[in-house]
């Protein structure tokens, strides 16, 4: 095996790496809002399929480059969240040991990718225009989800700080004691909320989730219930 092949297979290798990480552990993370739930499993995925192709047989030099823009798009995302506020969240994400190793194993991918390019002959340029597309990426991705905050209004926007820790991925989800409140995935919503994201984010399964579910075990939106000003709904006659 020569230098270069050697090189690919380090890069193929370190970019499943990291796929493996966003689908089985960042997606579950995420877990309590559906859309980032989604975006870790399907991209991780996706960075998984890429890394394995960056060094298949055919070595078709498209996969390669695909996967060093996922990869430049991850770090990008992991930046732009510990600067700025996170989707759906009032505070940017906390550094731990758990993200920074992802990230540190994506840019050492990112690297030897460079050193392959050089390699091959690839041009400085042509390398600085790829990893600008892909930092771009990175970027647009960022602003769609959180303008998604817009879209997804079932998903509550968390307002208190907390840290990715894989030992809470085991935790069962708790019900607050406080009755006007539903602890869903470790984030306090109203009823109307949390029936809502249940439908959503297809979690129906979920213990919490059952109280809302009628007789044929599916669950419907709130039908927002109207009391007039001033008028006394103590027996609850309005619903």
């Amino acid at each position: 095996m020569n230098p270069t092949d050697k090189l690919k297979k380090i890069f193929a290798m370190l970019t499943m790496t990291s796929g493996l990480f966003h689908l089985i552990i960042v997606s579950m993370m995420h877990r309590e809002n559906f859309v980032e739930l989604w975006f870790f499993s399907v991209f991780g995925l996706i960075q998984l399929y890429l890394g394995f192709l960056s060094y298949s047989k055919n070595r078709n030099a498209n996969y390669f480059t695909g996967a060093i823009i996922i990869n430049v798009i991850f770090i990008t995302l992991w930046l732009l969240t510990r600067i700025f506020n996170a989707p759906f969240a009032t505070y940017s994400e906390a550094i731990t040991s758990f993200d920074t190793l992802i990230a540190l194993v994506q840019i050492v991918a990112i690297y030897i990718a460079i050193r392959v390019f050089q390699k091959h002959q690839v041009g400085i340029k042509s390398i600085a225009i790829i990893l600008a597309l892909a930092t771009g990426l990175g970027v647009t991705n960022f602003a769609v989800a959180k303008a998604s905050e817009k879209v997804f209004k079932s998903i509550p926007i968390s307002k208190h700080p907390h840290k990715h820790s894989i030992m809470d991925m085991f935790k069962a989800p708790m019900t607050s004691n406080n009755s006007s409140t539903i602890n869903v995935m470790g984030i306090d919503m109203t009823k109307e909320q949390a029936q809502e994201h249940c439908k959503m984010s297809g979690m129906e399964q979920m213990e919490v989730c059952g109280q809302f579910k009628d007789e044929n075990g599916v669950i419907d939106s709130m039908e927002e219930i109207y009391v007039p000003e001033g008028h006394d709904n103590s027996d609850g006659h309005h619903g």
